[in-house]
């Protein structure tokens, strides 16, 4: 995540994006990484791949506005 993190805020998308990924992967229960990718995805216009990470999330806490907006915005 730390990495996900540096790429995306030194603007490298690819870096970034692969390394959410990566996150994702290593710990497929980890609600904030899903979420932080899932966000960070669907900014950058990846809505197929935010979509089931996004939903993970929103069933785990479906409270969470910003996760539900962001789903509206990719037509969920």
């Amino acid at each position: 995540m730390l990495l996900a993190k540096i790429y995306r805020y030194s603007g490298d998308a690819d870096g970034a994006i692969e390394n959410y990924n990566r996150a994702v992967l290593l710990d497929p229960s980890d609600l904030y990484a899903s979420r932080e990718a899932g966000l960070y995805f669907q900014q950058v216009g990846k809505s197929q791949n935010a979509e089931p990470l996004l939903k993970r999330v929103y069933n785990a806490n479906p409270s969470d506005a910003v996760v539900a907006n962001a789903l509206r915005q990719i037509g969920i």
